[in-house]
C-alpha cells in the first residue's frame, strides 16, 4: 500500500492526521476545564440549600468542627461504588480518586458525611503485576509469530531460488 502512496499524498495525510490529533487535544482540554466548572458550580449550589445531607469538599475531608473526632463517626456504608451520576455529572471529591465512597453519621450534628474508601483499590503492585505478565506474554507470542513468518517468508525465497535456477 505504501508503495502506492505519492509523496504529495502522503504528506497530506501527515498533515490531516496531525490536524485532527491536535483538534482532539484541544476540544479534551476544553472539555475537562468546562467539566471542572460545571463541578464547581453545583457544589456551591448545593451549599447554598439548607438540610442537604452533602457537606462541601473541605468539609469532607476535613469534618466538621464538631464532628472532626472519629469517635463522633458512625459508619453507615462502607466501600459503596460511586454511581456514573456521581462521577461524570456531580463529580463529587469523594468519586474522584477510586470510585468508592464511606458513608458516615455525625452522631453530634446528625449530618452524613462522605469520604473516600480505598480499601477496594488495588494495590500498584498488583497491578504492576498484572502488566508485566500481559507483557511477558504478549512479547512471548510475537516473537513466536515473527520467527514463524520468517521461516515462511524463508521457504518461499529458497523455493522461487530454486525455480530461477533449476
Amino acid at each position: 500500500m505504501i508503495e502506492t502512496c505519492t509523496t504529495k499524498k502522503m504528506l497530506i495525510l501527515i498533515g490531516i492526521l496531525l490536524f485532527a490529533s491536535l483538534s482532539i487535544l484541544l476540544l479534551e482540554e476544553y472539555v475537562e476545564e468546562s467539566g471542572y466548572d460545571t463541578s464547581k458550580i453545583i457544589d456551591r449550589i448545593s451549599l447554598g440549600r439548607k438540610g442537604n445531607s452533602r457537606k462541601p469538599d473541605k468539609e469532607e475531608h476535613n469534618g466538621s468542627l464538631d464532628c472532626s473526632d472519629p469517635a463522633a463517626l458512625k459508619l453507615l456504608n462502607s466501600c459503596v461504588q460511586c454511581s456514573d451520576f456521581e462521577l461524570n455529572a456531580m463529580k463529587t471529591q469523594y468519586c474522584r480518586e477510586t470510585g468508592f465512597y464511606d458513608k458516615y453519621i455525625c452522631t453530634v450534628t446528625n449530618e452524613s458525611i462522605y469520604k473516600t474508601c480505598y480499601s477496594k483499590l488495588t494495590p500498584a503492585k498488583t497491578k504492576f503485576s498484572y502488566f508485566a505478565l500481559v507483557m511477558l506474554f504478549s512479547s512471548a507470542g510475537f516473537t513466536y509469530f515473527v520467527f514463524w513468518r520468517k521461516t515462511i517468508v524463508e521457504r518461499r525465497a529458497y523455493t522461487r531460488l530454486q525455480n530461477f535456477l533449476g
